[in-house]
């Protein structure tokens, strides 16, 4: 049985969908237009508008290579342009989703509601200036398409600065882990306190500790492992946040961990640039694919769920080759190194591997977000057996990036 309040919304969606139509006139825009995405889950109510009203044999989200179709001018290239934003196509379901969100006090347009399905679903950038704003507070770093990487990610740059500092020299990947850990902590800290919450479960020492340390390796193991829980819970689940600290939606926990990689990785790279000032590749320096270890990756340039690949393969040859280094493992380095080898999303179940890489596939997405909603007694629990169904298949079919 559907929750009153929600049923008496989903009444007022049908009225809403009548006056939908005068924004159909819109055909379709450059996606610079509307590089930022507004606050409003949008995915979470379509699925649950597709789920209400269709058998769910198919993902709600659309089938994933059909939506990168869709999205990206040519998918094959590392560095494709995003095609324009369009409305051709959207059907009742999305209008009724659109609707809703409206009625919930988030307004967008319909091409807008594009936006905040793509952002969500890794299908946008990072150029400075355009997905990112153009900041000159990160003067160490160099270049502003550095930056962007960080702000993407959504880290303070004391956070961002003290990761790499406590994850010790040649840790860049394992740093990236830390620092989003070490934000999702100071994000959950405030909000707590924002809220009035005198008792929120949360434990400060391990951001306090972080924030005070002045040496590699400073964090405790029983800190240590608290910061990667933390991040391994949000990585389980999909859940809408407040706002980045510089003012942006978020985007979805592993790409975080990913850009926070790629800001670490790129703030290495001496000239020649795989990357303009603007951000855009520089094609005769940059690499062209991910299998090219040879040369350096814009990855500005790069939409999230390649920059989330590239995250992937590097970090799982970089623990393989610490897991065969006797002398690394009794390092001081290896509690954070085992904290992060065990790291595995709920999603996963048995699977392991570059299923990682399928965080962002349309199957993954629908499944994540619909246990989500089926806690919230929006969806049925038979939707979600079926979803998880689907999910489970393309993790069986591997990464396909």
């Amino acid at each position: 049985m559907w929750p009153t309040a929600i049923s008496r919304l989903r009444r007022l969606a049908g009225l809403a969908c009548l006056w939908c139509g005068a924004s159909s006139a819109q055909q379709s825009t450059p996606f610079s237009i509307y590089p930022r995405p507004l606050p409003g889950d949008f995915i979470s109510e379509l699925i649950t508008e597709r789920t209400w009203q269709i058998t769910p044999f198919a993902s709600p989200l659309g089938d994933d290579s059909e939506v990168e179709r869709l999205a990206l001018v040519d998918p094959a290239n590392l560095y494709t342009e995003l095609a324009p934003l369009s409305v051709t196509g959207v059907d009742a379901t999305w209008r009724s989703a659109w609707s809703l969100l409206g009625l919930q006090g988030f307004h967008m347009s319909l091409l807008q509601t594009q936006t905040s399905f793509r952002w969500d679903l890794g299908l946008t950038r990072a150029r400075p200036g355009v997905e990112m704003p153009l900041l000159h507070s990160f003067p160490e770093l160099g270049k502003p398409w550095v930056a962007a990487n960080i702000v993407k990610a959504g880290i303070d740059r004391d956070l961002f600065t003290q990761a790499q500092l406590l994850a010790g020299p040649g840790n860049a990947l394992l740093a990236a882990n830390l620092a989003v850990a070490a934000q999702l902590l100071r994000e959950k800290l405030a909000a707590a306190r924002a809220s009035g919450e005198t008792y929120s479960g949360l434990w400060s020492g391990p951001l306090e500790h972080m924030m005070a340390a002045r040496r590699a390796f400073a964090l405790t193991d029983v800190e240590t492992s608290y910061l990667m829980r933390l991040l391994e819970n949000e990585l389980s689940s999909r859940r809408e946040v407040p706002p980045s600290a510089y003012g942006y939606r978020q985007v979805p926990t592993a790409v975080r961990v990913a850009r926070a990689a790629a800001a670490y990785q790129s703030k290495t790279y001496k000239a020649p640039f795989p990357c303009a000032n603007d951000g855009v590749v520089v094609t005769a320096v940059a690499a062209a694919s991910l299998a090219d270890a040879t040369r350096p990756f814009c990855f500005a340039d790069m939409i999230d769920r390649r920059v989330l690949a590239w995250y992937g393969a590097a970090l799982r040859d970089d623990l393989a080759e610490k897991r065969e280094d006797p002398d690394t493992m009794a390092s001081a380095a290896a509690p954070l190194i085992k904290a992060v080898d065990r790291l595995h999303p709920a999603w996963l179940g048995a699977f392991v591997g570059d299923a990682p890489d399928a965080s962002l596939d349309t199957e993954v997405v629908s499944a994540t977000t619909t246990r989500e909603l089926v806690w919230q007694g929006r969806v049925r629990a038979a939707t979600l057996d079926a979803l998880e169904e689907l999910a489970a298949d393309r993790l069986c079919r591997g990464s396909a990036l």
